[in-house]
């Protein structure tokens, strides 16, 4: 498994290493972020998230997103229901647009609602505060598809307001995973550049 993992991070560094030269040095993004679809998959359920990132000054970029999960819980079982909002900075030493290695900060807040047979009306919801220092290497291909390899820390601000129902989830905690992203930007204009393309062939 250890050498599986490690000739992955090899492949996506050559590929890295490669479109270097490519590299557009990019100063904004829109992307709709798949990992919510896929925890909300992992736990029968659905979700969706949005992000939009913007170099401010050589490197220093912000970053807010927002996102809504539905989960069909199994233990506890009950129904989850999230809506987060975050908000980042970062910073992108290389300063390769945003791209490359990047370190910085997160603050979310994520709203969380709990409906099943065991749940009351005291403990039906959630609001969970958190400062996330995190650091991270992503790379986009194609101008489309992102790659995010991240790793932190998580502190909960407000860990004496949590009503219990989720605890593990959270509490303090090492959080650390690849992100898929695509760019909204980008599809769209794919789309308007066909649609351009197609009214001029039949003004020919």
């Amino acid at each position: 498994m250890k050498k599986r993992c490690f000739a992955v991070l090899l492949i996506f560094f050559a590929f890295s290493l490669l479109s270097f030269s490519q590299s557009q040095n990019k100063k904004q993004i829109f992307s709709l972020e798949t990992e919510y679809l896929a925890k909300g998959l992992k736990n029968n359920g659905w979700g969706i998230g949005f992000s939009y990132e913007r170099e401010l000054y050589q490197g220093i970029a912000v970053k807010g997103g927002l996102s809504h999960m539905t989960m069909w819980m199994k233990n506890p079982s009950l129904i989850l229901t999230s809506v987060e909002i975050t908000g980042e900075a970062l910073y992108y030493p290389f300063q390769r647009g945003l791209d490359w290695f990047y370190s910085g900060i997160q603050c979310k807040t994520g709203f969380f609602m709990y409906n099943g047979s065991s749940i009351t009306e005291e403990n039906s919801q959630d609001c969970v505060i958190s400062l996330y220092p995190l650091i991270g290497w992503k790379q986009s291909f194609f101008d489309i598809v992102m790659v995010d390899l991240f790793g932190g820390y998580r502190f909960v601000v407000n860990p004496q307001d949590q009503k219990g129902i989720i605890k593990d989830q959270l509490k303090n905690n090492f959080e650390y995973g690849i992100k898929v992203k695509f760019s909204l930007g980008k599809i769209i204009q794919f789309f308007k550049d066909n649609n351009t393309r197609k009214q001029k062939r039949k003004l020919v």
